[in-house]
């Protein structure tokens, strides 16, 4: 794929025609970079579990989360579609998610409570070098379903040319300036972690206002409104930074200004219904 023929506007939040998602597909099958030298091969499901029809297998070889706290969850399949059930409440990312993803670990946290607060979370991660690979904590279906559209969005701005730190393309900051970031707040870190910050929890804020709209249970509309806001006042903090500081090439600036108008939709549709809430 060439990339000086990327209407790089468009791969700024999902498409309902699959360009976004056709895009990063062709970035990773043709372009070579520092974190991923060869194009990765999608792995057949073969005899795992699997989820997505079929098409997304459930594994935990080479782990992303650590023993002795991350406990392989071979049981998972039902958490999982319980997730994918709110993940389906925003269809672009139901859509999306599976081309981009090919193997999700999944695994019981020990130490998270069962009671208040702390009990909506997943924890997850993915690496720069392994494309399509994600791991999560099950223990709770929102926020599973958050994970997988967080990670999700992690790889395809590893496709498009942004590694945590490091860049091909689009941001031009050099790596030794360092900014706040809205989601690792014991440190700074550079523009391009800031970027991949805001832009895998600008997903996640946009899934929980779908889910929101949708849900009729109080106590989960409670559950789905406190991530809500959680998640708002952190990318409101991070598209300031962005704004303020970001340094760009040419497709970084159409990137980035299509990202700050999906930001800025996104932010206005979270406080709008935030207050509705409080109502």
């Amino acid at each position: 794929m060439d990339a000086t023929s990327i209407d790089w506007e468009r791969t700024a939040r999902p498409q309902a025609d699959g360009y976004d998602t056709a895009v990063a597909l062709g970035l990773v099958e043709t372009e070579s970079t520092p974190w991923r030298p060869l194009p990765p091969l999608r792995p057949p499901v073969g005899d795992a579990p699997a989820i997505a029809e079929g098409r997304v297998a459930l594994r935990t070889e080479d782990p992303l989360l650590p023993a002795p706290r991350f406990v392989p969850d071979a049981q998972a399949v039902a958490a999982m579609e319980q997730a994918l059930h709110y993940v389906g409440r925003w269809p672009l990312a139901a859509k999306q998610w599976p081309d981009i993803v090919h193997t999700v670990q999944c695994y019981h946290d020990t130490e998270q409570p069962t009671e208040g607060p702390g009990r909506l979370g997943s924890a997850s991660h993915s690496v720069d070098a392994r494309f399509g690979v994600i791991g999560l904590t099950v223990n709770c279906p929102l926020a599973i379903a958050q994970a997988i559209v967080h990670e999700m969005a992690h790889h395809k701005l590893r496709a498009f040319g942004v590694a945590n730190e490091n860049a091909i393309r689009i941001i031009g900051n050099p790596q030794d300036e360092l900014y706040p970031s809205p989601i690792v707040v014991d440190r700074p870190r550079p523009m391009t972690a800031v970027l991949h910050a805001q832009y895998s929890f600008i997903h996640v804020t946009q899934l929980d206002v779908h889910m929101l709209e949708q849900e009729d249970d109080p106590q989960v509309r409670s559950d789905i409104r406190a991530l809500l806001a959680r998640n708002a006042s952190r990318m409101e903090q991070g598209f300031e930074t962005l704004r303020q500081h970001a340094r760009t090439d040419a497709a970084g600036c159409d990137f980035l200004g299509a990202f700050f108008a999906w930001c800025s939709d996104v932010l206005a549709s979270s406080r709008k219904m935030l207050a509705t809430e409080r109502c």
